[in-house]
């Protein structure tokens, strides 16, 4: 097995640790050495986002799952393509949460650093992403209906959707996700195990004869009258 299979595996085998099935940035933080490039910043359009909300969640989607000198990251697998169009289906209720979280976390951002978030290091980024994953909110998070820990975890949810899902939703570009776990793909006629152990050859079973209940309790019916 290669490194960068070892490392990926690792990381997904970690996700299991936390609690209730969310992942937290102490677990992400393990998955390999980040490269200290950040999301790149080109001219861009969104359907759910402004400009500059797309690139602020790109980034921390990079931050959740970076690339690293083995594999690539959030930002080569389109996760923001797939967040960004989900935010018109099937995530549409979470779109508010998304816009007032974006709005706060440069709050938090200018209250620490006198910057926007897209405009910190990575270092930068990471320090306060790891401080809004607490009970408390950081200095700047001043919206108590919208917890800082809820929507961090919230954009990590979502990032691993869009790292894991068909690419027919927007994100996995090249199949990035899948290849992480080596994943064969979409099959029309299932998967072999490990991937669907349903899809096993079982054992026929043979069943007895149906023999109808006749013991205490049976309630008969009533006779025919005879004519």
């Amino acid at each position: 097995m290669d490194d960068r299979r070892l490392s990926r595996r690792a990381f997904l085998s970690r996700t299991g640790q936390v609690t209730g099935g969310v992942i937290s940035l102490g677990v992400l933080g393990t998955a390999g050495k980040a490269l200290t490039r950040q999301a790149s910043k080109p001219s861009r359009e969104f359907v759910s986002f402004t400009e500059q909300q797309g690139l602020t969640i790109e980034a921390m989607a990079e931050r959740i799952m970076p690339a690293d000198d083995q594999s690539p990251g959030a930002t080569d697998a389109h996760v923001i393509d797939y967040i960004d169009r989900s935010l018109t289906t099937h995530n549409a209720e979470d779109r508010p949460n998304y816009l007032t979280g974006i709005d706060l976390m440069d709050k938090a951002s200018e209250t620490a650093y006198g910057k926007k978030f897209i405009d910190l290091t990575v270092d930068q980024q990471v320090e306060l992403m790891t401080a809004i994953d607490k009970r408390e909110p950081p200095p700047g998070w001043t919206d108590t209906a919208l917890p800082s820990q809820t929507f961090l975890r919230l954009v990590i949810e979502h990032t691993m959707e869009g790292l894991f899902a068909d690419p027919q939703y927007g994100g996995n570009h090249n199949e990035i996700g899948w290849k992480m776990v080596n994943f064969p793909g979409p099959k029309a006629f299932g998967y072999d195990p490990p991937f669907g152990a349903y899809d096993a050859n079982l054992p026929e079973i043979e069943y007895p004869p149906f023999v109808p209940y006749k013991g205490p309790g049976k309630q008969e019916q009533p006779s025919k009258k005879r004519k």
